[in-house]
């Protein structure tokens, strides 16, 4: 089964690469998941926002190419499950 799942999810992530429609999309999706990903991390495993000098942790916002990589991976993957 994932001999054949794997090869159409190759091809589902370089149509979300390419089409200026699910860009646009997977690029909002994406920054969406990183900034939930960001507060679980501080509410629910109680990660630090301070540094040891207390200043504020920045959280940089994903930039487009890594958003489309993140966004890519994961809609191929759920195509696998």
């Amino acid at each position: 089964m994932r001999t054949v799942a794997k090869p159409v999810s190759n091809a589902v992530k370089s149509a979300v690469k390419s089409h200026p429609a699910f860009r646009a999309i997977a690029v909002g999706g994406a920054r969406l998941h990183s900034r939930t990903n960001a507060r679980w991390d501080r509410l629910v495993r109680r990660r630090p926002t301070m540094d040891k000098k207390g200043n504020p942790i920045q959280r940089r916002e994903l930039t487009e190419n890594e958003a489309i990589d993140l966004a890519a991976d994961i809609i191929g993957e759920g195509f696998l499950l």
